[in-house]
């Protein structure tokens, strides 16, 4: 199960921003991803955020 998920800490990496910043936006819905909170870790559900990142590289793409 948690192999669907990926850490915060593995989403700030990916996104180039500090963790906090990640949890920031997930608070305020920008990251629109499903979460999973587990023994006081969060994670996110792995295809919610590998869509994200393809529509957010789509918006840059398609804005140049």
């Amino acid at each position: 199960m948690t192999s669907d998920f990926i850490r915060v800490t593995e989403a700030a990496a990916r996104l180039g921003v500090d963790p906090k910043t990640v949890r920031n936006r997930l608070a305020s819905g920008v990251l629109p991803v499903r979460v999973l909170r587990l023994d006081g870790i969060t994670r996110l559900h792995r295809k919610d955020f590998e869509g994200f990142l393809e529509r957010e590289s789509r918006l840059l793409t398609n804005s140049a």
